[in-house]
């Protein structure tokens, strides 16, 4: 005879929530009970979880790595309490594998951007507890994720170069960070717009990893284009490609350049020449007119995570002087000057501009791309470049009706090309970051000569 037990007390479990609901019903003060009446539901089934498409085709992700996204996505059942603790002896025996193989999965994922680090945990020893991840059902995009993880940058530079990570793992680390150094604009979060064009792109034309040949490829499409067909009684694959074409051919995003006013004081228009010289073939890039550059996925393709939502399309009417930066509890109690060290740039950090910091804080999350940005010059030029940024930024805190930096990767990047082809010269705010930096000049500090 069977052991019903197991069911006698779940049973017995949702009778006591039965009353224990009237009870609540009632305020304790209806002792004859309610009209209304409850059910409990006892499922004895098998639980099903759904898995995203693109994880189980993500060309970037091993098996272990996709097992180990669907087994944490298990463990969590109730909508209502969307968090879980596993523990790593959990996950090696639910994924039947060992706590190295669990470490390397979780950094893969880290780097493809499944999932998101948070903060780590230490109890009031200071001793490790855990860490806190975000799961995604889909690769977050890059602006995001540089505001929810201000470590990110520094996480890849460590798996590169990292004796513990994984091959696979430097490789895809090093191909992330490329990417990054190569960002020719402030990255930026999809619209939901474009979050459904992408998936309806990739519904149609993604390329699986089990298709090899453009015959096949057509064969995976046939029956949605079939359908198309049946309802528009047109040839659809023509139709698609005509749009195809027409996205292709849409133009540049309204621009937002202004000059400077040739009309301001002295110090204005030294500036004005100054920039017009060193910026003149990124001028439109760099008050954020740049063009509409999409990254569409690919399935089976090499850069499948690595472009996914490295995005740069410029938002119409919002620019970092208007929208300030959002803060996250992972970046509170991390210092700007902590920020600034973790991606190259701790040598800003002085006395003498202390009072001017602040002024990074709206380009925050913004900071590890413009510190992978500088890495491909030498370190005097990175210093150059740096100070006429932070000048510039000072610069229009002095004069608050100039135009603002709308795009600081773009006018960084800029910068950049024109200090490799050595036609970069520091203007008069540059050079006072320069000095108050090396020379320790009190430009910056009001009551000492300061100009601010």
């Amino acid at each position: 005879m069977s052991d019903l037990s197991p069911i006698i007390k779940q049973i017995s479990f949702a009778e006591q929530s039965l009353l224990q609901q009237r009870r609540i019903d009632n305020g304790g003060a209806n002792s004859s009970g309610s009209s209304g009446t409850s059910m409990g539901v006892i499922f004895t089934g098998n639980f099903h979880h759904s898995v995203p498409n693109h994880l189980i085709f993500d060309g970037q992700l091993k098996p272990a790595d996709k097992l180990l996204w669907q087994v944490l996505r298990a463990f969590i059942s109730n909508p209502q309490m969307p968090g879980y603790v596993p523990s790593r002896e959990e996950l090696s025996a639910a994924m039947v594998c060992s706590a190295p193989t669990v470490a390397n999965s979780r950094a893969t994922l880290r780097i493809n951007r499944w999932m998101t680090f948070c903060r780590s945990v230490r109890d009031e020893l200071q001793r490790f507890v855990g860490d806190v991840y975000l799961l995604h059902e889909e690769p977050l995009s890059l602006a995001d994720t540089l505001e929810l993880d201000s470590g990110y940058v520094q996480f890849l530079e460590a798996q590169v170069s990292g004796a513990s990570a994984g091959k696979a793992n430097r490789n895809l680390a090093s191909q992330v960070l490329a990417q990054i150094s190569a960002l020719e604009s402030t990255p930026r979060s999809p619209t939901q717009l474009e979050s459904m064009e992408d998936r309806l792109r990739e519904a149609v034309f993604g390329k699986s990893a089990l298709i090899t040949t453009s015959e096949e490829l057509d064969s995976h499409v046939k029956n949605f284009n079939t359908a198309l067909a049946d309802v528009e009684g047109e040839n659809t694959s023509e139709k698609i490609a005509v749009n195809e074409a027409m996205r292709a051919s849409e133009g540049p995003l309204e621009s937002h350049d202004k000059n400077f006013n040739a009309g301001q004081n002295s110090h204005v228009k030294n500036l004005n020449t100054a920039f017009d010289h060193n910026l003149s073939e990124k001028e439109n890039s760099l008050h954020g007119s740049e063009e509409n550059i999409f990254y569409p996925r690919s399935i089976g393709s090499s850069s499948i995570n690595i472009n996914k939502y490295i995005t740069t399309r410029a938002h119409k009417g919002i620019h970092p002087s208007t929208e300030p930066a959002r803060r996250h509890d992972a970046d509170l109690d991390k210092p700007l000057a902590e920020c600034l060290a973790a991606s190259h740039l701790g040598w800003l950090v002085a006395d003498t501009t202390q009072p001017m910091l602040f002024l990074w804080e709206v380009y925050r999350t913004n900071i590890p791309v413009i510190g992978r940005v500088l890495l491909g010059l030498g370190e005097e030029a990175r210093r150059d470049v740096m100070c006429q940024l932070f000048g510039r930024m000072i610069f229009n805190v002095k004069h608050p009706g100039t135009e603002p930096i709308r795009n600081i990767v773009s006018f960084t990047k800029a910068l950049v090309d024109r200090r490799r082809d050595n036609v970069m010269m520091l203007d008069e705010w540059g050079q006072m970051v320069k000095e108050a930096i090396e020379d320790s000049e009190p430009h910056f500090l009001i009551g000492q000569g300061g100009v601010i």
